[in-house]
């Protein structure tokens, strides 16, 4: 199955037209300021501008579809695009973009979203009780609504040798069954911030199993 059979679009970083093309409503990206991120001389690798070129190759697409995490209650987000990141040695990367479609969640349900929706595979009881909703099908887990649903065209090309050796992993090509978060919080303004809420940040800490907010150590020392 070809990437761009399924409407994934080559990224180039000399067209500017993509820079409001797959990060959500009024939100846009600068190519001139990503590519000056970088060190001299890397661009090429990292922005190749054709899809023949050596380097890192990302293959994009907008879905902008409404999903929704089921736990304690329920957490409506946008998954606003895909990226699949296609690397030298046989190496890869997929990146989600969300957004949390409702503006009233507080702080602690915000993390709560981050934390279960990274977990590709279930482990603990929370990640059990958690489930994805989407077009009126319910996924148990991450992964099944990831490959699926979101980008089904690349799991025929995983390498399955991993899964030989393992015992309890579906996963052995993905560290640890998580995924890596990167996220962005607003508040009001005034609003004060105390030093645990900033350390539940770091470390994903939303609720424990009664639905309370959740910080796995409170120590300042």
């Amino acid at each position: 199955m070809n990437l761009l059979d399924e409407n994934n679009q080559h990224f180039n970083i000399e067209d500017k037209q993509l820079e409001q093309a797959f990060y959500g409503e009024n939100q846009r990206v600068s190519h001139r300021n990503m590519e000056h991120y970088y060190l001299p001389f890397t661009s090429k690798i990292l922005f190749p501008p054709r899809k023949e070129d050596r380097g890192f190759q990302r293959f994009s697409k907008s879905i902008d579809q409404k999903v929704s995490v089921v736990e304690y209650f329920t957490l409506p987000f946008l998954l606003l695009s895909v990226d699949v990141i296609i690397c030298p040695f046989g190496l890869g990367f997929l990146s989600l973009r969300t957004e949390l479609a409702n503006n009233d969640l507080t702080y602690t349900e915000a993390l709560e979203y981050a934390a279960r929706f990274r977990v590709m595979e279930d482990r603990t009881t929370l990640d059990k009780k958690s489930q994805i909703s989407y077009q009126g099908r319910t996924f148990n887990q991450v992964e099944h609504f990831i490959f699926e649903t979101v980008a089904p065209m690349i799991l025929p090309h995983f390498d399955k040798e991993g899964i030989k050796g393992s015992h309890f992993e579906t996963l052995p090509y993905f560290i640890d069954e998580w995924m890596y978060v990167q996220g962005f919080f607003s508040f009001e303004e005034g609003e004060s911030i105390d030093e645990s809420d900033i350390y539940r940040a770091g470390q994903l800490d939303g609720m424990d199993e009664k639905g309370q907010p959740f910080i796995g150590a409170s120590s300042k020392r």
